[in-house]
């Protein structure tokens, strides 16, 4: 029965990784790479480890639903709660409308 739960929950991580990567892939190529360290909390070392689950833009950031965040957050695993307790998703928000896309 554990190890069918440790299965289940290892199976929801990779999905949950797939759909970053995916999402990351997809809107890199259509848009260009934010700079992630303008957003509160984040520095050189968290952005590098975001891009490398895929996350390079604000409305990737600002798209980001709960168990991503959790999944993100056990990546990093030295910055517990980091996304919440900094706001990113609405720093993310109001970057957006003070950036003009072109």
């Amino acid at each position: 029965m554990l190890k069918n739960q440790l299965d289940q929950l290892q199976a929801e991580s990779e999905t949950i990784e797939d759909k970053l990567e995916a999402a990351g892939e997809a809107r890199a190529k259509r848009l260009e790479k934010d700079d992630l360290e303008l957003i509160v909390g984040i520095g050189p070392k968290i952005e590098k480890k975001l891009n490398k689950l895929g996350l390079y833009t604000f409305e990737q950031i600002r798209d980001l639903t709960p168990e991503m965040m959790e999944h993100i957050t056990t990546k990093l695993k030295s910055f517990p709660d980091r996304i919440v307790r900094d706001n990113w998703v609405g720093q993310a928000k109001q970057l957006i409308r003070k950036t003009p896309k072109e």
